[in-house]
This record gives C-alpha cells, sequence and structure tokens, in this order.
C-alpha cells in the first residue's frame, strides 16, 4: 500500500500516543507500519488501539503536532509476515507434494466410487435372481407338498440373501458419497493454497507489464507505464511523461541499477512528486534504490520506496538532523555587529550576512528594520533597499547580500568530484512590487564556477527553494576557506549575467538577464528569512537550533566584549588583558576596538588614567608610550594593552577605569 494519510493526528513531545482526526486507523494500520510526523524521524507503531489512536514503539521526539499531516507507511516487517502464512499453509499440506497430488487424490475417489456403484448393480442383480428362485419354489411347494419344508428354507435364505445385498448396495452408495466429498473437500483446500500463494506472490512482489532499460538522459513516454525502468550508468536523468497524458492511477517503477553512485528523477516541465510530506520537482535514487510513482493527472504521487533509506536519502544529511542547515544564523536571531544597516561591500549588518556591492549604487543592506514589513520573522530578517534611483546600470555593478560558507561545512556535498551531491536551498522571501525576479547565485572561492536560478517574490510572504545538482568540475575548498558563496541579488549589470539559468558555468555569475533591477525605485525592497542550505532534493522545514548553539557557530567568525566599562588592577605601566574565546574561531582573528576621544576618562588619559589599543600596535599620542611586541590575538584568545600614560605622576593606582563605550572585537571573517 501507499502512504496513509487521511485526517490530521495530534502528539506531544515525548509521548508515545497518537490520536487522530478523521482517521481510521484500525482499516488502515497495522503494528509494524512506520509513522512519520513533523520531527521527520520514523516511528514503528506498536500497536492500533481505535479507529483515532494508536501507540508508538518510541517516543515522539517533537515538535508537538496539533492537527497536523502526517503519514503512515507498511515497512518490509509485513512481507515477513506474509511469507510466514505461506510457509505454515505449506506445513499444512506437507504431506502433499503439490496440486496435482490433490487431484490425483480426487480421481481415485472417483474411481472408489465407480466401483461401488457397480457392486450395488450386482447386489440388486442378485436380488432379482433371488425374487425368482422365491417364485419357483412357491410353484414347487403347490405340486409337491413333500418338498414344501425345503422350499419354504431355501425362500427364507433367499429373502435373507436379499437383505444383504440390499445393505451392501446401502453401504457401497454410502461409501461414494463419502469419496465424492472427500474429493471435493480435497478440491476445495487445493484451490484455497493456490489462492494463498498467488496472493503471497503478489504482496511479495510485483507484476510488471515489461522491462525497460536507460542508461543515458532520457525523456520517458506514456510507453512506460507498468513498466520496471531500469536506469543502468549513473549520474544521468530520467525525466517523466506529462502528466496530464497518464490516466489517473498509472504507475511507473524506477530502479536505479548501478553499484554506486545516483540517477536523478525529473517530473516533466514544472510539475511536481509529491510524497504526503514534501513535493519536489527532482530527487535521487541511490546505488539500489527504487521508487513507485503514480499518476492522477495533476501530479505524480510517491507510493512506495524500496526502503527507509530511500526517505533519508530524500530528506538531506542523510537522514540526519544535526547540522542540517548549514547555513549560519539563517533565522537572523543572532545580532552581535553594531551597525544594523550598512552600504559599503563586506559589511556586515548582522551575522554571517555580508553585503555585496560594486560600483556606484546607493542602497543597504540591513536586518530588523521597524519600517519593513513584519510578516517575515517580525525584526528576524536581512534586506535589501534602494537608496537612490539607478534605472541604468553600469556593466560591472551589483548590490546583493551574500553567506560565505565554511569549506568545512559543506566538505561532505563532494563538490568538484565525480560523485558531487545535489543540494537543496529555501527560503522565506517578500518584496515591495509584485512580480520581483530575484537571482540567486552559488559560486566557489575562486568564482570561476557559478549556478545561477530565479524565483519570482511577490508582497505576500512566500517559501521558495531551489535544488541544484552538484558541480563535479572546478576546485571547491572543503578546509577552513570558503567553500560556496550563496547569494541573493536586487541589482547586477551584464557582465555578471550568466549566459543560461539552473546550470553550472564557467565564471563567477551572481545574476541572469532576466532578473529585476530593485533600484528603478526610490525605497523597493526584498527581505530574506529562514535561508537553509542542505543535501538532497526537497526542501525540509526549517531546522531550528538553540539561540545558544547559534550564536557558537557565529562565534567561531566574529565576537565582540565590552560596550562597558572595564576595571583592572594597576601598579605597572602597560598590563595584557585576556578575552578567550567560547569558541575556537575559524583562523586568527584581526582585532579592533572602539578608542575615540571619550572612550576613557579624560581626553587625552591624563595622570593615573588607561588607553587601550590594539595588539601589535603602539599608543604614540603622548610622549612616554612604546611599542608591545607579537601577536597577542589566536584562534583561542585576544589580549589587549592597557598602556598607563606616562609624565604625569607616579604609577596608576590599583584599579583603572575606561569609559563606557568600549569594545573589543575579533573577526575571522571571510
Amino acid at each position: 500500500m501507499g502512504w496513509y494519510k487521511t485526517g490530521t493526528v495530534s502528539v506531544s513531545v515525548g509521548s508515545a500516543v497518537v490520536a487522530g482526526v478523521g482517521t481510521d486507523f484500525v482499516t488502515n494500520v497495522a503494528p509494524g507500519f512506520a509513522f512519520m510526523g513533523s520531527d521527520m524521524v520514523p516511528h514503528e507503531v506498536l500497536s492500533v488501539d481505535s479507529a483515532t489512536q494508536i501507540t508508538l514503539a518510541t517516543n515522539y521526539s517533537g515538535p508537538a503536532m496539533s492537527g497536523a499531516a502526517y503519514g503512515i507507511f507498511q515497512t518490509q516487517g509485513i512481507i515477513a509476515s506474509l511469507s510466514s502464512q505461506v510457509a505454515t499453509l505449506i506445513s499444512s499440506f506437507g504431506s502433499i507434494r503439490n496440486i496435482t497430488d490433490f487431484i490425483n487424490a480426487g480421481a481415485n475417489a472417483t474411481a472408489s466410487a465407480t466401483a461401488a456403484a457397480a457392486s450395488q448393480t450386482a447386489a440388486a442383480a442378485s436380488a432379482s435372481t433371488a425374487g425368482a428362485s422365491a417364485t419357483n419354489a412357491t410353484a414347487s411347494a403347490a405340486t409337491a407338498t413333500a418338498q414344501a419344508g425345503v422350499a419354504t428354507t431355501q425362500a427364507t435364505n433367499a429373502g435373507n440373501s436379499a437383505t444383504a445385498a440390499s445393505a451392501s448396495a446401502t453401504n457401497a452408495a454410502n461409501s461414494q458419497s463419502s469419496a465424492a466429498t472427500q474429493a471435493t473437500n480435497a478440491a476445495n483446500s487445493a484451490s484455497a493454497a493456490a489462492t494463498s500463494a498467488t496472493s503471497a506472490a503478489s504482496n511479495a512482489g510485483k507484476a510488471y507489464s515489461g522491462i525497460a532499460t536507460f542508461s543515458t538522459n532520457t525523456t520517458f513516454t506514456t510507453s512506460v507505464l507498468g513498466q520496471l525502468v531500469r536506469g543502468t550508468a549513473a549520474s544521468i536523468t530520467g525525466t517523466l511523461p506529462p502528466v496530464a497524458s497518464c490516466p489517473n492511477g498509472s504507475k511507473i517503477n524506477l530502479f536505479a541499477d548501478v553499484a554506486t553512485g545516483t540517477i536523478t528523477i525529473k517530473a516533466n516541465a514544472s510539475e511536481n512528486m509529491d510524497s504526503g510530506f514534501l513535493s519536489a520537482n527532482v530527487f535521487t535514487l541511490s546505488a539500489g534504490e527504487s521508487v513507485e510513482l503514480v499518476s492522477d493527472t495533476t501530479k505524480w504521487t510517491v507510493n512506495d520506496y524500496s526502503g527507509i533509506g530511500a526517505i533519508k536519502s530524500q530528506i538531506g544529511n542523510g537522514g540526519a538532523m544535526a547540522f542540517k542547515n548549514r547555513i549560519i544564523n539563517g533565522s537572523m536571531r543572532v545580532q552581535q555587529y553594531i551597525n544594523p544597516r550598512v552600504t559599503a561591500d563586506a559589511m556586515l549588518p548582522i551575522d554571517r550576512m555580508r553585503a555585496s556591492i560594486s560600483g556606484v549604487i546607493t542602497g543597504g543592506v540591513g536586518t530588523g528594520s521597524t519600517t519593513l514589513p513584519s510578516a517575515m520573522g517580525g525584526n528576524n530578517n536581512v534586506y535589501i533597499q534602494c537608496d537612490a534611483q539607478k534605472t541604468s546600470l553600469a556593466a560591472g555593478d551589483f548590490f546583493g547580500v551574500v553567506q560565505a560558507v565554511e569549506g568545512n561545512n559543506i566538505a561532505d556535498f563532494l563538490l568538484g568530484t565525480p560523485t558531487a551531491k545535489t543540494f537543496t536551498l529555501s527560503f522565506s522571501a517578500i518584496a515591495s512590487a509584485a512580480g520581483t525576479v530575484v537571482p540567486v547565485s552559488f559560486r566557489n572561492a575562486a568564482t570561476n564556477r557559478s549556478y545561477v536560478t530565479t524565483v519570482t517574490v511577490g508582497t505576500t510572504a512566500q517559501k521558495f527553494s531551489v535544488t541544484v545538482p552538484g558541480d563535479t568540475s572546478g576546485t571547491w575548498r572543503n578546509d577552513n576557506g570558503v567553500g560556496m558563496w550563496v547569494g541573493f541579488y536586487g541589482a547586477a549589470g551584464t557582465t555578471n549575467n550568466a549566459p543560461s539559468l539552473n546550470t553550472w558555468a564557467t565564471g563567477g555569475y551572481l545574476s541572469h538577464s532576466s532578473a529585476s533591477n530593485i533600484f528603478d525605485t526610490v525605497g523597493r525592497y526584498v527581505i530574506f528569512t529562514d535561508i537553509q542550505l542542505e543535501l538532497g532534493t526537497v526542501a525540509t522545514p526549517f531546522e531550528v537550533r538553540s539561540p545558544q548553539q547559534e550564536l557558537q557557530l557565529c562565534r567561531r567568525y566574529y565576537n565582540i566584549w565590552g560596550q562597558g566599562q572595564y576595571a583592572v588592577n594597576g601598579g605597572a605601566r602597560s598590563l595584557n588583558i585576556n578575552f578567550p574565546m567560547s569558541a575556537t574561531m575559524r583562523a586568527t582573528p584581526s582585532v579592533s576596538n572602539g578608542l575615540v576621544p571619550g572612550n576613557y576618562i579624560g581626553s587625552p588619559p591624563g595622570s593615573g588614567q588607561w588607553a587601550f589599543v590594539e595588539p601589535g600596535v603602539a599608543y604614540t599620542a603622548y610622549p612616554g608610550a612604546f611599542a608591545t611586541s607579537g601577536n597577542l590575538a589566536t584562534p583561542d584568545s585576544v589580549s589587549v594593552v592597557a598602556y598607563y600614560s606616562p609624565g604625569f605622576g607616579p604609577y596608576p593606582p590599583a584599579n583603572a577605569v575606561v569609559g563606557p563605550n568600549l569594545y573589543v572585537t575579533a573577526s575571522a571573517e571571510f
């Protein structure tokens, strides 16, 4: 059977009881089936309690579901059960080798019945003869009185013989009836055995109208309906026939008949394949996997996977949920940066989201604007916005927002190798103008390999997803350098436009000629949130990490301390203040601070006062200062040198206090 998903269900985190509304679990579900909810983890069904309640073998891991969609599918344990029943049936008829034995047994019984009938006929003839003898005896008695006694005795004996013959005939008839009944029972048993065997065989495997193969990129026709279609080469794509041309209920079965690698199955044009939870235009079959697709004339329904491993391969990260999303701070909830809106290239208004700007083009990349729609996660978003109109873009202009994904975080994508994996980017977006065509760009560190696609964003918040086949060419870093640039652009000149959409190209393209220029109108904007990059061919629900976990991921690239006062021990002309890292940084960071006049008591610092500078930089504003030596920043800590202003009296007091606006930052951003 396919997915059972009628009605809705509710289940609490940590509970094994699933309550349904509009469900019929008794008819459609059995122990051993698998239940899948919002946590995307298959749970074994332990028991079916009623039409509206089942109990899981393991507690549900969350998030909680209430009136939510779900899916239940049968596992291979059902096949094992059918096999056991067939074995029991065979054992019950172990003394009979096959159906021919049943038929021969019936024929033998029929022959026995025929012989018994012949015996009955012979007995009847004997009775008739005996009757004639009795008549003759009576006649002889009339003429020979002397022999009457003898004749009477003979007549009595003949009558007894007739009675015995009649009894024999009756017994023979009964034997015939019993033999016929046994033959009928044997035939019925043979028929039942054949039916059970046929049913078991039907459930244990599939009957196909034929077998077809393809070893190159192929667009199928309706001739493959009902067939088993074998892909016999890795890295090929099979495109389904238009679903409207396939009758309701018609099926296509596809099998990745390869030892290694993958085969891509693609729906025709923009049609989708629906698995009950997720919908996508393409998905990937790994070696040895198979799938059955059923047409309803409007879309394809994924009716049967080859196993739970096939489901895991479609939901990214091999089915694992830890660090599924390779975008850090994709919901824009970590804000360590001081300026929430920037206007220059390479500046960051929010952790991990960087402005990508070139040319004379005036706009802002920001986060948390209170003047833009709150439908996009409240203040947790990133936006690009036009500040000055520029309807005619220079060839080299571009304006957008990007994230540099570290190579270590996508090493398992295997980009640049023959076995590069397909990945999916999903996000929510809203625009100030309907029909805004936004380009989405993927580039390697050297920006000599790129893939550009577009989405059309409207004035209502909407979730989008794009699925990208892994690039098998070029050089892709898998260390602590840039693994991939992922970007969204609001404007780009002609030299930044890819020659074609939805294909890997040589060059660092950002956009396409079909994309919109949001700088045609002052104030025009596009907002993004819930950005997620994951392995697989479908966009799974956004991975919500804890605030502390997301902050630690961000601190690998940027840290800030201070924005308040420090009190330090005095007694010398200089003092090192150490700031330990809560997370090891990507590389040795660059260090800066908020030192401007007024960031310390007095301006300039007077007798008994301190000033802070960054490591390796001398405080030279006033006589008597001296330079430090060595790099005082490492991926695990940062030290800042405090200088005492000499020439104004004795050494400093026990404590020195700096002004309220001091801050120290460490950046390992790309």
